[in-house]
């Protein structure tokens, strides 16, 4: 996003509209861009974008004084415009968030996530059942308000400002976090595994799984590791061809392999497709995958990352 106007940059994989990206005038070669394409918002009354999230094929924006922009794939209303159209090549405002107080936005491979005065959610969900505009999302009350949600592939992981975790969608890998493997219609609370209570400061997402940090800077992991996937990436993992997904349906600590350095303080976590990544303070990053999983002689899981 340029700091100095309402415009912003796109690079990458075309998706499902190769219209949305294509230098106007000009079809493209091929399905993507080495080069940003500016899109402009000051024609939609825009004053500046303050915030940009990507799904798989679509993209939302949001502006300084609360409206929300998409465009992109739209087959599973993840732009919430409705479903009148499949695709959108320019910004459209999304008028279901307009007076909503928005404050954040955070997209999946192909739903969305709003929230500021209120949680809202649209695009595909873990019913196969499409959401075509923003639909509110009843949180718990007496917990804060929503601070942060991820976003994951039909499901769901947010943050209120009580320092709780909440939960819905799609459960296959038991990526909620709740104990089970059954997808959850509403808003589920993640128990805090420590004995002392510690409040959720951070957490993210990968494919399958969720990765997240407690005040006492513990870090702790759940949801499938799709080592089949690894596997195929690199003959050095070749021996995992065979062995199944992951599932771990509540949240597992991470060995703290890096406690006893100075100054190793956890300071974020960040999740990929088979990976997560946890960076500490004294610049060091560490980094565990389904591969460096391990089963200690006792049958408990332990999940050793390495340098």
């Amino acid at each position: 996003v340029s700091d100095s106007q309402s415009v912003a940059l796109c690079w990458g994989d075309y998706g499902s509209d190769v219209r949305a990206f294509a230098p106007r005038g000009r079809p493209p070669a091929r399905a993507g861009l080495d080069v940003g394409r500016s899109l402009s918002f000051n024609t939609l009354g825009c004053s500046s974008i303050v915030k940009i999230a990507a799904g798989s094929s679509h993209c939302v924006a949001l502006a300084s004084h609360g409206a929300v922009f998409a465009w992109g794939d739209n087959r599973f209303g993840q732009c919430g415009v409705g479903r009148t159209v499949a695709s959108l090549s320019e910004p459209v405002l999304v008028s279901g968030l307009r007076n909503k107080g928005v404050i954040g936005v955070n997209c999946g491979s192909v739903n969305s996530a709003f929230w500021g005065g209120g949680m809202y959610i649209c695009g595909a969900q873990h019913t196969d059942v499409a959401t075509y505009l923003p639909a509110r999302v009843p949180m718990p009350a007496n917990l804060g308000r929503v601070d942060c949600c991820v976003v994951g592939d039909r499901f769901f992981v947010v943050r209120t400002t009580s320092g709780d975790l909440f939960s819905w969608g799609a459960n296959g890998y038991g990526q909620l976090g709740i104990g089970h493997r059954k997808p959850a219609e509403g808003p589920h609370r993640i128990v805090r595994p420590t004995p002392s209570g510690e409040a959720w400061v951070d957490v993210c997402i990968g494919s399958t799984h969720v990765a997240a940090v407690t005040s006492g800077a513990s870090v702790f992991v759940w949801g499938g590791f799709d080592v089949r996937l690894a596997a195929a990436r690199g003959s050095r993992r070749a021996t995992l061809a065979s062995a199944p997904a992951v599932p771990l349906v509540a949240p597992t600590m991470v060995v703290p392999r890096w406690e006893g350095q100075d100054n190793a303080h956890v300071v974020r976590v960040l999740a990929g497709l088979r990976e997560v990544i946890v960076a500490l303070r004294n610049g060091e990053v560490w980094r565990f995958s389904s591969a460096s999983k391990e089963v200690a002689s006792t049958g408990v899981d332990v999940l050793e990352p390495v340098l």
